[in-house]
C-alpha cells in the first residue's frame, strides 16, 4: 500500500496544474457549503436579533385572541420586576390612524398607517427602537410622533412639523388630534416597520378611546439568554389562571418570518451540494485526462506484475489525495473567509446584517462530502486504467 501511495503522490506532482484544477473545485463547493451555513444561515440569526432588539424584547406576553391584555399596564409589570432576571418590562399598543401634513398650502395624506404606540420611559430599557432615530429624536411625552423615512417622504414632512392624526374611536366617532415630529427613524430588515409611526400610547389610547391602563401587548427584557426559557416558566406558572395569556420567545414569536427564511436557506443548501456534485464530474474530467496521459506509465506497470485491483487502487488513492487538499484547502478558505465577515460585517439589500460566527461544527460534514465524492469520482477514471494491457505502453515507447 505504500508504494501505491508514492507512486500516486508522483503521478500528481507531475500534473500539478491538473492535481491544483481538481482540488480548487473541491474546495470552492466547500467554501459555498460553508458560506451557506455560517452566513446564510447568519440571516436567521440576524432576523430574530432584530425582531428580538426592536419588536418583541426577549419575552413577549399578548393576549391569545389579539385584545387588549385583560390585566393592566402596571400591575403585570410591577409582578415581572420582581423576577431578579428581569431588567425592563414595557407595553405597545397598535393601531392605525389616518395622517396628514400640509406643505405648501398642499395637504399630503396617508390612510390607516400602522401606529405603534410605546412607553418612552420603560421603552428604553426593553428594546433599541430609540436607537433607530437617524433625524432628530426619540418621543419623550405626549403630543409627539416619530415617523418612519418612508412615511416622512411621502407626507413631505421633516422633524418640527405637526402632523394631524385622526382615528375612529370604540364608539365609532372619529377623532384628530395634532402632533409634533419629533424624529424621523428607519428601521431596516424584513421587521415590517416600513411605513410606519411612534407615538405615545397615552395619545394613541386617547384618540381610539381606549382605557390607559391597558394595552395589547408587553415586551420583557431578560439579563441573559441562557434565562429565557426559565423566566417564561416562571410566567406561565405565576399566570396559570390567566388562560387569556400567551407568553412567546423570539424564535417562537417569529416562526412564520424564520419559516420563510429557513426554506430559502434549505436551497441555497441544495444549490451548494448540487455544486458538488458538479465539482466532482470536474474531478473525473481531470482523472480521465490524467489516465490518458499515463497510457505508458499504466502499461509499464502492468508489465511489472502490477494487478487489475492494484491500478484500480492507485487512482482511488489519487482521488483520496485531491479530495483531502481540497477538503483543507475549503476548511482554510472557510475560515478565512467568515472571520473577515464576522469582523467586517456587510447588510443585504434589506438592510438586514447576518450573525455570522465562525462555528467549528459547520465544517466537518462538508470537508467529509468532498472527500467522499472526491474518491466517488475516480472511481471510473480509476477502473478504465485498469483496463489497460501492458501492449499498450509499446504505442508510447
Amino acid at each position: 500500500m505504500k508504494y501505491l501511495l508514492l507512486l500516486s503522490i508522483r503521478f500528481l506532482l507531475k500534473r500539478k496544474s491538473s492535481m491544483l484544477t481538481a482540488c480548487g473545485a473541491i474546495s470552492a463547493t466547500i467554501i459555498l457549503i460553508i458560506f451557506n451555513t455560517l452566513v446564510v444561515g447568519g440571516i436567521t440569526d440576524g432576523v430574530s436579533r432584530d425582531i428580538q432588539d426592536v419588536q418583541t424584547g426577549d419575552l413577549y406576553i399578548s393576549h391569545n385572541k389579539n385584545l387588549f391584555l385583560e390585566r393592566t399596564d402596571n400591575q403585570i409589570i410591577t409582578y415581572l420586576m420582581t423576577n431578579p432576571h428581569i431588567i425592563g418590562a414595557s407595553s405597545r399598543t397598535f393601531g392605525s390612524l389616518d395622517l396628514n401634513h400640509t406643505d405648501g398650502g398642499k395637504i399630503y395624506e396617508m390612510f390607516n398607517v400602522p401606529i405603534i404606540g410605546v412607553d418612552p420611559n420603560r421603552d428604553i430599557e426593553t428594546s433599541v427602537l430609540h436607537t433607530k432615530i437617524i433625524q432628530g429624536e426619540f418621543i419623550d411625552k405626549k403630543g409627539t410622533i416619530v415617523l418612519d423615512l418612508d412615511t416622512a417622504n411621502r407626507l413631505k414632512a421633516s422633524v418640527g412639523s405637526y402632523i394631524t392624526t385622526k382615528g375612529i374611536n370604540t364608539d365609532g366617532e372619529s377623532f384628530t388630534k395634532r402632533l409634533l415630529i419629533v424624529g424621523i427613524f428607519k428601521v431596516y430588515g424584513p421587521l415590517g416597520f416600513s411605513e410606519t409611526a411612534i407615538i405615545h400610547h397615552d395619545d394613541l389610547k386617547e384618540i381610539l378611546n381606549i382605557d390607559k391602563k391597558f394595552s395589547h401587548s408587553i415586551i420583557i427584557k431578560v439579563d441573559s439568554k441562557s434565562n429565557v426559557e426559565s423566566v417564561k416558566k416562571w410566567i406561565i406558572k405565576n399566570y396559570r389562571n390567566d388562560n387569556w395569556l400567551e407568553v412567546e420567545t423570539v424564535e417562537e414569536f417569529a416562526r412564520l418570518i424564520l419559516n420563510a427564511y429557513s426554506e430559502g436557506i434549505e436551497f441555497a443548501y441544495t444549490i451548494s451540494y448540487a455544486g458538488m456534485i458538479a465539482s466532482s464530474l470536474g474531478v473525473i474530467t481531470i482523472l480521465m485526462m490524467m489516465v490518458n496521459s499515463k497510457v505508458r506509465e499504466i502499461g509499464i506497470l502492468r508489465a511489472l506484475g502490477m494487478t487489475d485491483k492494484e491500478i484500480i487502487m492507485l487512482f482511488i488513492i489519487i482521488g483520496a489525495i485531491i479530495g483531502l487538499v481540497g477538503a483543507v484547502i475549503g476548511a482554510v478558505g472557510g475560515i478565512l473567509l467568515t472571520t473577515y465577515l464576522s469582523n467586517y460585517p456587510f447588510a443585504l439589500f434589506s438592510g438586514l446584517i447576518p450573525v455570522i460566527t465562525v462555528r467549528l461544527s459547520a465544517f466537518p460534514f462538508p470537508m467529509f462530502m468532498g472527500f467522499i465524492i472526491s474518491i466517488f469520482a475516480s472511481i471510473y477514471p480509476a477502473w478504465l486504467a485498469s483496463r489497460y494491457q501492458p501492449e499498450e505502453a509499446m504505442r508510447y515507447v
